[in-house]
């Protein structure tokens, strides 16, 4: 029987970013995962700088970037405003939207499209991911996709986070489609109980939720605690970060069975591609994107996507 590896190195923001690292991890440093029962993590994704962008896992990304894959669920947000009641009715039944929400979208289209670019997929679509999840573990058994659901967990984060809160964010998609961003800084003042109400009101009343770097590690940190016995994989980024720091920090200092996982170069490679021109955040997404087509196209006759 195999060791369980919480790969942290193969886990991400979202479910595309997550294939496309343990797809050329694969590739490149198949003898080593291939010794473990490898768990990797992926969340919901939201543009953090640019709320313009279309971000991985997003319908926005789908609607923008594949329209020539044959999926099958429409991905055209034109088309969802066409069977706009069943697909509202049915976030409803989800509770992911109130009646009265879906009432004021139900005769603006401007306020449908802003919401429904930055939905996860997965919210139109639960099953969406499953043929490439069943493509995965058809070729690597030993691979396992974790979803984390923020909603879940955000409190017992907030809970849980002592020192070094300014470091941790949340960012929320409004029932308007505009995205908020709610930092874990509450004032220890005369006001700090109604706010931190507030603070957590703000938050269930939200679409979606995706932290940064630091609440993302956190959430892996709650999916850790559920493991009987698990060796913890990760490796060092290039330029350090505060936050993912201060959360890496907590897990390592909680667990001593860790081990370095492998440099992944293939990945790392598809970044020399671009110029300097994008920001951090939207070359980090072309180069998602890069790889998640590659993927696709490399695996057309199994996944019937083209």
């Amino acid at each position: 029987m195999k060791d369980i590896l919480i790969s942290i190195n193969n886990s991400s923001e979202s479910f595309e970013k997550t294939v496309g690292l343990i797809y050329t991890n694969i590739i490149v440093n198949n003898e080593f995962y291939n010794n473990y029962d490898v768990y990797v993590f992926y969340g919901n994704n939201l543009p953090k700088q640019n709320e313009n962008l279309f971000v991985s896992g997003t319908l926005g990304f789908y609607d923008k970037y594949f329209q020539n894959y044959k999926f099958p669920y429409s991905i055209n947000i034109d088309d969802l405003w066409l069977d706009k009641v069943k697909i509202l009715q049915e976030l409803i039944d989800n509770n992911i939207l109130s009646s009265r929400r879906a009432n004021k979208i139900l005769d603006d289209f401007n306020l449908f499209n802003n919401l429904m670019k930055n939905m996860p997929i997965e919210y139109l679509y639960p099953d969406f991911y499953e043929n490439y999840i069943s493509l995965i573990n058809n070729q690597y058994s030993n691979i396992h996709f974790v979803h984390m659901n923020l909603f879940d967990t955000y409190t017992k984060i907030f809970n849980t986070i002592n020192e070094n809160n300014f470091l941790y964010k949340i960012y929320a998609l409004t029932n308007d489609g505009n995205i908020g961003v709610y930092n874990f800084n509450i004032l220890k003042n005369d006001f700090y109980e109604k706010n931190k109400v507030h603070f957590f009101k703000s938050l269930r009343k939200s679409v979606v939720l995706s932290g940064n770097s630091a609440v993302f590690l956190r959430q892996i940190e709650q999916e850790i605690k559920k493991m009987n016995s698990c060796i913890i994989g990760y490796r060092n980024h290039k330029h350090s970060r505060l936050a993912r720091d201060d959360a890496m920090n907590s897990i390592l200092s909680n667990h001593s069975n860790v081990i370095i996982e492998p440099k992944n170069n293939l990945y790392n490679s598809y970044f020399d591609k671009f110029c300097n021109l994008m920001t951090g955040e939207e070359l980090a997404n072309q180069v998602v994107l890069d790889v998640y087509s590659d993927f696709l196209n490399n695996n057309i006759s199994k996944l019937k996507v083209k």
